[in-house]
């Protein structure tokens, strides 16, 4: 499941784009790209994703909250993936068989 951006620059979900912009710096001093290029990467996704939702407003805010708390599920891209390709098998095998009898 994802991460909560506000959660993970550690700022209020009401943040304005300053707010969230220094909270982003901040971390960045911490985890630096060449020492931690993993959480790194997080840090800078979690921005990007708070800055898009205070420019949007509440309600993108809320439905995020909601969809932690309660939403599906996600699949990565590799169980996407797996997931067509045992689709993809099964159908082959079945036009086998029925080619086949």
């Amino acid at each position: 499941m994802e991460q909560d951006p506000f959660d993970l620059l550690e700022i209020s979900t009401d943040a304005d784009a300053a707010k969230i912009k220094q909270a982003y710096f901040d971390k960045i001093k911490i985890y630096t790209p060449d020492k931690h290029p993993e959480k790194f990467k997080e840090i800078r996704k979690a921005y990007e994703e708070a800055l898009k939702m205070s420019k949007q407003g509440g309600g993108q805010k809320k439905q995020f909250r909601q969809l932690k708390v309660e939403g599906p599920t996600l699949l990565s891209p590799f169980d996407t993936l797996r997931e067509a390709q045992q689709k993809q098998i099964k159908l082959s095998l079945e036009k086998l068989i029925q080619l086949t009898f």
